[in-house]
């Protein structure tokens, strides 16, 4: 996250949030602290804001990072070896801090060890096929393997019915992230829906596709004048890309049945921020 002296960015994966930051910090003095991570109090103070993508376009661009051989989901399907070290060494400590079994831990364990690797590799052998992408969308989305991913993604009640984005927009910009393991309070999509209006502690948001407008927009309600040295230093610097995937357009990627897979798992992000799908002329 970054932060400054009447905001706080918190940074969402893919949603152009390493250019967001270079920003804030480069122009506004704002301090990062960790990056990838969220609130452990909400400060009353400031304004919170956070940064948003078309997930179509989205998991174009995270499984194109990860077939240019970059990513940590790129390394936890593909390196079972270390993702087990990860795993066994979780459920050590859960034993010794909290007397008690990770299950969720566990079935992550088990979930490794009967994947099958070679799927993986192939969805990830070339950043140009439609047909690898296509691949590993499905699979990635695939309840069966909602395990893999770390991140407790597989614990949530989200995994049964929600995308991987949908998880990782709760995890940073919900109040009280215990909501997200509660299968009382999440049994379906109606439920995330309603429970992100009771809990997102967002501001603003930064939408990638509008990310001039809407920063400088944020930027302003946040209390930062047009005056603002650091105004002027952010319409220079703007344009300049930062960590970018290299992928084609993302309609060359998608068919019908991976189109309507994002877009059920998805719907929370989709109606919220009216997101549509991909045209052959979006980046």
């Amino acid at each position: 996250m970054v932060v400054l002296d009447k905001l706080v960015y918190l940074q969402l994966h893919k949603t152009a949030c390493s250019h967001i930051a270079r920003l804030l910090v480069g122009c506004l003095q704002g301090k990062q602290e960790g990056k990838h991570n969220r609130l452990s109090e909400i400060p009353p103070d400031k304004y919170i804001l956070g940064s948003i993508r078309n997930p179509w376009d989205w998991y174009v661009s995270l499984w194109a990072f990860g077939a240019n051989g970059k990513g940590m989901i790129r390394e936890r399907l593909l390196r079972p070896a270390s993702t087990l070290k990860t795993y066994l060494y979780a459920i050590k400590k859960e034993i010794k801090e909290r007397k008690s079994f990770p299950r969720h831990a566990l079935l992550s364990w088990y979930s490794v060890l009967r994947q099958d690797v070679r799927i993986w590799k192939h969805a990830y052998a070339d950043p140009e096929s439609p047909e690898a992408f296509r691949l590993w969308l499905h699979q990635l989305l695939n309840v069966e393997n909602r395990y893999l991913l770390g991140e407790r993604y597989g614990e949530s009640p989200i995994s049964r019915f929600g995308g991987l984005l949908s998880y990782r927009y709760a995890w940073f910009y919900w109040r009280d992230i215990q909501m997200l393991y509660q299968s009382r309070h999440l049994r379906s999509m109606e439920d995330l829906i309603r429970l992100d209006a009771q809990e997102n502690i967002l501001h603003g948001i930064v939408r990638m596709e509008s990310l001039e407008e809407d920063l400088l927009y944020a930027l302003h309600q946040a209390g930062y004048g047009e005056n603002h040295p650091g105004i002027s230093c952010i319409r220079q610097m703007i344009t300049e890309k930062t960590n970018a995937s290299r992928h084609r357009p993302p309609a060359y990627y998608y068919d019908e049945a991976s189109f309507d897979l994002v877009r059920e798992r998805e719907r929370l992000i989709i109606e919220k921020y009216n997101y549509t799908g991909p045209s052959e002329g979006s980046t």
